[in-house]
């Protein structure tokens, strides 16, 4: 490993410009990175700007050291110019299994966990143990210098005659047993577009068996259909299918296009609030250092003509290999048009 090394920087951010309101609101969110990296090692500090704030500062670093990839991330909180957190990792194979171990320490206590994983084909998966750190997530539990055991997982592949195998997961906590679970990675087609697989939970308190419905309907060219299962988990029964949107896509002398409409707003959203249907239109323009793209989007709600309720221009010009611009018009009928102006930068 060699310690010659180049700088980078990387910044990209928004101005919004919005008269709405009463006044006029002007918002800044931006990222800037400013680093160094040679053979097999980088360090770099990342700023934010989140809504006019210096919300956070981090300082994180990478390299490689006897075939260990380690990494590092220490951040900090600008407004009250204190330590919030730093995360080390590692990462390794040994025998054929990836291993990696994380150790983190925020103002309130210590932490750290190891997880081991072997290939696709092994019977073992993975096996997960953490101290003093969430189980899903990467932070503190308790306010502690001196970590102890908070969980662990282990996740096996087994193969069984006529099937081609079963998964078997096994849950600790820090007070013992917690939850095992088996399930058979092979579904249960019951109809050309539904099948079911199935998983059995066990508990120190409880047996559950739970069938879990997957849907597979294919749309014709050009038309997307969102949809699912209204499945009576309680009683594992089927009640029918859900519509959630259709919409159509395709592309006309070099202009793409897309509709979507949605059929239940108030259960996914799949078009932006407060709205219920779009159509957009996506073009390429060309620029002399390379392609720029800009769209055209209608938004419909409780509008005035045919429900039209919002407008959006968007386009993105590259001025380099290295740099680009953008800026997006927005008009709706609510209020007066804003705009937001924003920028990429690789150096």
């Amino acid at each position: 490993m060699t310690f010659a090394a180049s700088p980078f920087l990387h910044s990209e951010g928004e101005i919004t410009i919005d008269p709405s309101g009463g006044f006029l609101k002007i918002t800044l969110d931006s990222l800037l990175e400013v680093g160094w990296q040679g053979e097999g090692w980088q360090t770099s500090v990342l700023s934010t700007i989140t809504q006019n704030e210096f919300s956070k500062l981090e300082v994180k670093g990478s390299t490689t050291l006897l075939g260990v990839a380690l990494t590092s991330n220490t951040v900090f909180d600008p407004q009250s110019a204190s330590f919030t957190s730093t995360q080390e990792e590692a990462n390794f194979t040994w025998n054929g299994l990836q291993v990696k171990g994380i150790g983190r320490l925020e103002e309130r206590g210590l932490g750290f966990g190891i997880l081991v994983q072997a290939g696709d084909n092994s019977p073992f998966q993975q096996l997960w143990i953490q101290f003093n750190l969430k189980q899903y997530r990467d932070e503190i539990i308790d306010e502690t210098s001196c970590p102890s055991f908070s969980s662990a997982k282990l996740d096996l592949k087994l193969p069984v005659p006529c099937l081609d195998f079963i998964s078997l997961e096994i849950g600790w906590k820090n007070d013992g047993f917690e939850e095992a679970w088996v399930s058979l990675e092979q579904e249960v087609e019951i109809l050309p577009w539904l099948s079911l697989g199935t998983s059995v939970s066990f508990r120190l308190d409880e047996k559950k068996v739970t069938l879990s419905p997957s849907l597979s309907v294919s749309s014709p060219p050009g038309v997307d259909l969102f949809c699912g299962i209204d499945w009576d988990a309680a009683n594992n029964k089927l009640v029918g299918l859900k519509p959630y949107g259709i919409g159509f896509h395709g592309e006309v002398g070099g202009v793409r296009f897309r509709s979507l409409t949605s059929l239940a707003e108030d259960e996914i959203d799949l078009v932006k609030d407060p709205y219920w249907k779009l159509l957009g239109l996506i073009w390429k323009v060309p620029c002399r250092c390379g392609e720029g793209e800009a769209s055209l989007a209608f938004y419909f709600g409780d509008g005035y003509l045919f429900d039209l309720s919002e407008i959006d221009f968007e386009g993105e010009i590259p001025l380099t290999q290295a740099a680009s611009i953008s800026g997006v018009v927005c008009l709706t009928t609510a209020g007066l048009p804003s705009l937001t102006l924003g920028w990429h930068l690789n150096l």
